[in-house]
Formats: structure tokens, C-alpha cells, sequence
């Protein structure tokens, strides 16, 4: 099963009063932390992630949206949706940083 795979046995429980949305977002940011899916990567489609979990398209989409606001994930139009790239800071972002410590 194409599922299987891709998300490692996880499922979504419609009766545990978490929104659906939600339990999908951090499905996703799971795979993404356990490095199932690393930076450049393209996440599986809308269609695929329906085949697996029985969610509404609106639930992927506002799952995929939520992550693609923090930051997680960006949107290629045409091509799919990826994981991000972390942004480097350089030496300078990490003098800052230290800086505030």
C-alpha cells in the first residue's frame, strides 16, 4: 500500500478530539523531524496523502498550508510541495545569536 510506506503505519482517530487538521500537521512534521522526508524533498500529493488517510481535501490543504506558514514547507507551483530548505544563517547569524545569549 502506498501509505504503508510513506507514513509509516500512522493514522489519523477521528474520536480523540484533536482536529483532524491538526493530527495530520504533525504527522507530517513527524516525518519530516524523523527524517522520512529531508530538506528538498517532495511530499507526497493532496491525493496521495487522501488515499492513505480518510480526510477531506480541505483537511489536507489546510494541514499543508499551516506548515507551509511556519515554515516547514514551501509550494512549487506546477511541481508539487517540498520540504524547506533550513535558511543559513552564516557565521554572522550565529555571532548574533550567541550575542543574546
Amino acid at each position: 500500500m502506498i501509505g504503508e510506506k510513506k507514513f509509516n503505519g500512522q493514522s489519523i482517530d477521528p474520536g480523540n478530539g484533536v482536529p483532524l487538521y491538526v493530527q495530520l500537521k504533525n504527522i507530517l512534521r513527524e516525518q519530516i523531524r524523523t527524517g522520512v522526508w529531508k530538506p528538498g524533498d517532495r511530499i507526497p500529493s493532496e491525493a496521495e496523502i487522501r488515499e492513505y488517510f480518510p480526510v477531506s481535501r480541505a483537511t489536507v490543504r489546510q494541514s499543508i498550508a499551516e506548515l507551509e506558514q511556519e515554515g516547514v514547507l514551501v509550494r512549487q507551483q506546477g511541481r508539487g510541495t517540498f520540504v524547506r530548505k533550513p535558511k543559513s544563517n552564516g557565521i554572522y547569524g550565529i555571532s548574533t545569536a550567541l550575542r543574546r545569549i
